[in-house]
C-alpha cells in the first residue's frame, strides 16, 4: 500500500482548503510530523510509516516504527498517540445509545456554557452516533427551532432517530413551558418525516432532565 508524496505538494494547505478527507494517508501523516530529519525528508518519511502502518498488525505497530529508518523515538510516540486517539474517537462514535446517561458524555461542552444553546444528535438505525449538530445558541423560544432547521441535517444524515439536548446556564434543569412547547412540534414533525426523537435531555453542570425517562417524548 504504498504512496509516493510529491516533493511539491503542501498537505496542510490542502487540509485546511479542501478537508483531511482529500489526503492519502501519507499525506496525513506528514502533516502529523510536521518536518523531516536532517537525512530524510518528511515526504519519504511519511511514504515509509503509511507503507509500514498498513502492513503490521496493531500488536506489531510499535517494533514496527521503531525499525523506520530516520524516525525518532518522539515521532514514533506522535504516531502511536494519534493512532490511539483515532481509536478512541471512533469507538466513543459508535457506542450505541440505550441510555440518557449514554448521551451525557456528548454534551459535556455545552452543560457549563453560559449561553443556550440547542443541539441535534443523529443516530442511525443501530442508535449510533452519526453526528451532533447545533442548531441555535442564545436564548432559546419556540419560534427559533424550527422543525426544518432540526430535521434538514438528520434527513442528510440518513438518521433514523435523533436526540436533543439544550443547556439551561441558569442550573436549573427542570424544562419550562417553552421547552415542552418545543418537544412537542419536534415530535410531531419528525412522526410526519418518520425519524423517531428517542430523547431531549436538558443539562446544566453535572445535571440533566430526560424527557424519555420522565414519559415526555
Amino acid at each position: 500500500m504504498r504512496y509516493e508524496l510529491l516533493k511539491d505538494a503542501n498537505p496542510r494547505e490542502t487540509l485546511f482548503q479542501k478537508g483531511r478527507e482529500a489526503l492519502a494517508n501519507a499525506d496525513l501523516i506528514a502533516v502529523l510530523l510536521g518536518t523531516g530529519t536532517k537525512n530524510i525528508d518528511v515526504f519519504t518519511l511519511a511514504a515509509k510509516i503509511a507503507e509500514t502502518l498498513f502492513s503490521a498488525s496493531q500488536e506489531e505497530i510499535a517494533s514496527e516504527l521503531s525499525r523506520v529508518a530516520g524516525l525518532g523515538s518522539a515521532q514514533q510516540a506522535r504516531i502511536q498517540a494519534a493512532l490511539e486517539l483515532g481509536r478512541r474517537y471512533y469507538q466513543f462514535l459508535r457506542q450505541s445509545i440505550r441510555h440518557p446517561e449514554d448521551v451525557l458524555p456528548h454534551l459535556w461542552d455545552i452543560s457549563a456554557r453560559n449561553q443556550e444553546y440547542f443541539v441535534s444528535i443523529s443516530l442511525n438505525g443501530a442508535h449510533e452516533i452519526i453526528r451532533r449538530r447545533t442548531i441555535s445558541i442564545g436564548l432559546l423560544n419556540s419560534s427559533q427551532i424550527h422543525p426544518r432547521e432540526v430535521f434538514a441535517p438528520a434527513i442528510s444524515d440518513r438518521a433514523a432517530a435523533l436526540i436533543l439536548a439544550h443547556n439551561h446556564p441558569s442550573g436549573q434543569v427542570y424544562p419550562s413551558e417553552n421547552d415542552r412547547a418545543v418537544q412537542v412540534r419536534l415530535r410531531e414533525a419528525g412522526r410526519l418525516l418518520g425519524i423517531e426523537i428517542l430523547d431531549h435531555l436538558i443539562v446544566s453542570g453535572n445535571k440533566f432532565f430526560s424527557f424519555q425517562e420522565q414519559g415526555l417524548t
